[in-house]
């Protein structure tokens, strides 16, 4: 039902744990990670009367007691909202460095460089998780789509849309390469990414029409 994706690392797609209940696990993540995508899968139906109440817990393979290790709720999706940009506190993050400098560059293996990131997910009635987020001292994402029905009447609302459209080509090829563990390898990305890049090139309008 849900999708997640950090910049520099593959998509991966929740897993459902209990009723209602899901996870997203990444592991090995670069330290200095702050924001992740989190996105409600085309065609999936979403019922309005809920709302998916998003949690995160960062943790370190080496062990630190000093820093907290447990779930911090941030905000939500719904059918309404069905995508979002989340900034996550960090305490493991060096000083001065975020994930908007490290481009697409992939720390993998060390352990003293890497976290791990557990997204929760819970879906739950309306007026409940209205409460809940009511105790989140500061809205913590921004909208990645426009709500359902809006008209788009700034340059930046167009270019959401735009990037709303270029995810759901993403997702809708990636999916079909999914192993067991619904992970994509990159490679798959990269062969996506030239011939979109090509398709583009030989029609630049063809976004504009594909609504």
């Amino acid at each position: 039902m849900f999708g997640a994706c950090i910049s520099g690392y593959p998509v991966a797609v929740a897993t459902e744990v209990e009723p209602l209940k899901y996870t997203i696990q990444f592991s090995g993540i670069r330290r200095n990670v702050s924001h992740f995508c989190l996105f409600l899968l085309p065609g999936v139906p979403f019922d309005p009367g809920y709302t998916a109440l998003v949690y995160y817990q960062i943790s370190s393979k080496v062990e630190d007691l000093s820093r907290p290790n447990e779930f911090t709720l941030f905000g939500g999706l719904m059918a309404s909202k069905p995508s979002a940009i989340f900034k996550m506190s960090n305490p493991y993050a060096s000083s001065g460095a975020t994930d908007a400098d490290m481009g697409m560059d992939m720390d993998f293996g060390d352990d003293a460089n890497s976290v791990d990131i557990t997204i929760g997910i819970s879906i739950e009635p309306n007026a409940q998780a209205a409460l809940a987020l009511s105790k989140v001292s500061k809205p913590q994402s921004s909208a990645l789509v426009p709500k359902s029905g809006s008209n788009i009447t700034s340059p930046h609302e167009l270019m959401v849309s735009t990037a709303n459209k270029i995810i759901g080509k993403a997702y809708n090829y990636l999916s079909g390469f999914a192993d067991n563990n619904n992970k994509v390898d990159i490679s798959k990305f990269n062969e996506w990414w030239t011939r979109f890049i090509s398709k583009y090139e030989s029609d630049p309008n063809y976004l504009s029409r594909d609504g």
